[in-house]
C-alpha cells in the first residue's frame, strides 16, 4: 500500500489523500461553511462517504432509476455514490463539513464537473 499525504486546495476548502494503492483511494475532504463541491458525475468511480464532523446536504441524482435524493448530512452518516450518479455536497453555513471518502482508484480525469462545464460555455 502506498501512503500519500498532500494538501490540495479547492475553491470549496481542501482535500488530503490519506491512503492510495492500485485498487482504492482514501481522502479526507474539508468543506468550508456555506460552500459546496461542484455538481459532478463519474463514469467509473464508486464512492462511499462518511461524515466525521459538521453537517450539510447531499444531492444524488441517479439516471438508472430516475431518482433525485436530497439527504441531510450529520456526524457518522454514510452514503454511497455509484458510477453515473450526479452529486453535489453542501456544508452548513455555520460549520465546516469533514468527510472521509473511500473509492476505487480511478484517475481524476473520470470526473465531469457539470457546473464548471456550464460556466465555461457561458464565457465563450
Amino acid at each position: 500500500m502506498k501512503k500519500r499525504s498532500g494538501y490540495i486546495k479547492k475553491s470549496w476548502g481542501h482535500e488530503v489523500v490519506l491512503l492510495e494503492n492500485k485498487d482504492f483511494k482514501v481522502k479526507w475532504l474539508h468543506i468550508n461553511p456555506g460552500k459546496s463541491i461542484h455538481l459532478q458525475r463519474h463514469e467509473k468511480k464508486d464512492e462511499m462517504i462518511r461524515v466525521t464532523s459538521g453537517g450539510g446536504i447531499i444531492l444524488i441524482a441517479n439516471e438508472i432509476n430516475e431518482r433525485l435524493i436530497y439527504k441531510v448530512l450529520s456526524k457518522d452518516s454514510t452514503h454511497n455514490i455509484h458510477p453515473g450518479d450526479t452529486h453535489k455536497i453542501w456544508a452548513n453555513m455555520d460549520h465546516d463539513l469533514h468527510i472521509i471518502e473511500i473509492s476505487n482508484n480511478i484517475p481524476d480525469t473520470d470526473v465531469i464537473h457539470l457546473e464548471k462545464f456550464a460556466e465555461d460555455l457561458n464565457k465563450k
